[in-house]
């Protein structure tokens, strides 16, 4: 999961327990780049619906905070923020992407 600073500072304030990994080297449009990669202990990551129902968790993710620079994106925006890469679509199961309506539609045993 790839988090900004402002979403890094608010979980540390809060008391979650992040354990520092190792440093990624990545290339941006600046360059390249070192992230900080966190595992988060004893917490596990759940994806909910807009009305806040659980739809999937896993406790295998870790936390690659984006500094900010030139390239836009959630490493510049000052509230916390958050993106999940591709590698979390196998948690759903099935996916449809219907762009015509907006809509994506998930496996309903997904997470379970």
């Amino acid at each position: 999961v790839d988090i900004n600073e402002a979403l890094y500072d608010r979980l540390a304030a809060s008391g979650v327990r992040l354990e520092r990994l190792r440093d990624l080297g990545v290339w941006t449009c600046e360059g390249r780049e070192i992230r900080r990669v966190y595992a988060v202990r004893d917490s596990a990551l759940r994806i909910e619906n807009e009305q806040a129902r659980p739809i999937v968790q896993t406790d295998s993710f870790t936390l690659i905070v984006k500094p900010a620079n030139s390239c836009g994106g959630i490493a510049t925006m000052g509230e916390p923020a958050a993106q999940l890469g591709a590698s979390f679509l196998k948690l759903f199961g099935t996916i449809v992407f219907d762009p015509k309506s907006a809509t994506v539609w998930l496996d309903g045993n997904a997470g379970r």
